[in-house]
């Protein structure tokens, strides 16, 4: 029996080990694959920024056209106003 307990424990450790290089090596892929996550969303914001400042600049301009329209029609409204002679507001 005594002959048979050193080759059991090794044994035991033997399966510990794998056990545990199983688990690591788990562990490693699915940081592999968290890592891979964390680019792809990284990426994601970077090209959602961008497409959010371009959308900013697009809404400035036309806010910008706006602006300029409605005091492009307030003028014309009043010179219109003048010529016809009608009250002014």
């Amino acid at each position: 029996m005594p002959e048979l307990v050193i080759p059991i424990i090794l044994v035991a450790l033997a399966a510990i080990g794998i056990g545990l290089l199983l688990t690591a090596i788990g562990i490693y892929r699915r940081l592999a694959e968290l890592t891979m996550t964390l680019g792809d969303l990284r990426n994601l914001l970077v090209d959602n920024q961008a497409e959010l400042s371009q959308a900013a600049k697009g809404i400035e301009r036309v806010h910008d056209d706006l602006t300029r329209i409605v005091a492009n029609s307030s003028k014309g409204a009043e010179i219109v106003r003048s010529f016809t002679r009608l009250p002014t507001r």
